[in-house]
């Protein structure tokens, strides 16, 4: 099994960098990466990371934030990220 990061997008590195702190909405990760990024552009490639399983999605609940084990993509607009530890290991490995 290889430990080398995987190579990401320049978009996917920026969405990956704004989730380094804390839980974000996609409006708040909009703000956060580059502007130029068109919406449909952010929202393919965060999806790309949840699949890969770098980003995982979270429901607001009576407790707080869930986790959601098998996010859709349609839902996109609902859900809070944040990064999994494998994510963590990719923003490490990127700094």
């Amino acid at each position: 099994m290889s430990t080398q990061p995987t190579k990401l997008s320049a978009h996917q590195a920026q969405i990956v960098d704004a989730l380094a702190d804390d839980y974000e909405s996609l409006d708040q990760i909009r703000e956060l990466v580059n502007v130029s990024v068109s919406p449909e552009t952010l929202e393919r490639e965060l999806w790309r990371l949840v699949k890969l399983g770098f980003v995982s999605c979270h429901a607001p609940s009576a407790t707080g934030l869930k986790r959601v084990p098998q996010p859709q993509r349609e839902r996109l607009h609902a859900y809070w990220f944040a990064l999994t530890a494998k994510g963590g290991r990719q923003l490490a490995s990127m700094n």
